[in-house]
């Protein structure tokens, strides 16, 4: 419509600007002096202004904003690292104090298995080897150090001798549960450490389960609500150790 009233027909194009951008970069002098106009950036692209740590000229590509305050690209890069490290220390920090809060080594050892010291949760491989030494020294200083296995550099190879564990495990709580297992009813006493869903940590098609730690150091995984397990050989049953097991108990002892 050429902008007349419609009632009249008079019709015709009408304009539409068209925009996109260049690909050149606007560069405004600031009113200085000759020498402030023209000065450049190391790359040789006229300056935007100056770093604020170390008041060199640079340009917008070399530079951007942090804590709204014009810094180089140098610069910038140190205030990440330094970023990294003060979140890598808090990080060992947070480990640290919650594996110290164990009072043996079993505990210590229950409570560095369910931590996060994993390679994703530090700046670099540096610094998660400097928390797991931490930890270990942790547990090599708590008693009943012998019972653990913390050789190693991945802690999710350390382990607790079997027997140790039930023994430790007996003294903080009294076997709750009974299992049944064939048609002679042979009997397990163990702990009821825990329950899910077939969708997680163990796999059986078709109904949830209860994990049952036994007191021969073996788990039964049951039918929920069941005391019954086929046989000493099911599927169901193994001898304590995976990580599910380890977070099941750590859970059931409100260690985690």
């Amino acid at each position: 419509m050429s902008g007349t009233p419609p009632q009249l027909g008079i019709m015709g194009p009408v304009l539409a600007p068209r925009r996109q951008p260049c690909g050149r970069r606007y560069h405004e002098a600031d009113g200085g002096t000759e020498m402030d106009v023209n000065t450049s950036c190391a790359c040789g692209t006229f300056a935007i202004g100056r770093c604020a740590e170390c008041r060199a000229f640079v340009c917008g590509e070399h530079s951007e904003l942090f804590k709204g305050r014009l810094t180089c690209t140098a610069h910038i890069r140190r205030r990440w690292q330094e970023a990294a490290r003060h979140a890598d220390q808090e990080k060992i920090t947070a480990v640290t104090s919650s594996v110290a809060v164990g009072r043996d080594a079993i505990e210590r050892w229950l409570l560095a298995r369910t931590a996060d010291l994993s390679y994703r949760s530090f700046s670099n491989a540096d610094a998660q080897r400097v928390a797991i030494d931490e930890v270990r020294v942790l547990i090599w200083e708590a008693p009943g150090a012998r019972a653990v296995d913390i050789d190693g550099n991945n802690v999710t190879t350390w382990s607790v001798n079997t027997a140790d564990l039930i023994r430790w495990l007996s003294k903080r709580r009294v076997p709750e549960t009974t299992l049944y297992i064939g048609r002679l009813f042979r009997r397990y006493r163990g702990w009821h450490i825990g329950s899910g869903q077939t969708e997680g940590g163990y796999k059986y098609s078709g109904w949830s389960y209860d994990v049952v730690l036994r007191t021969d150091g073996r788990v039964s995984i049951v039918r929920k609500g069941s005391q019954r397990i086929r046989s000493y050989d099911d599927p169901g049953c193994h001898e304590f150790g995976n990580q599910d097991d380890i977070d099941y108990l750590a859970g059931y002892l409100n260690l985690k």
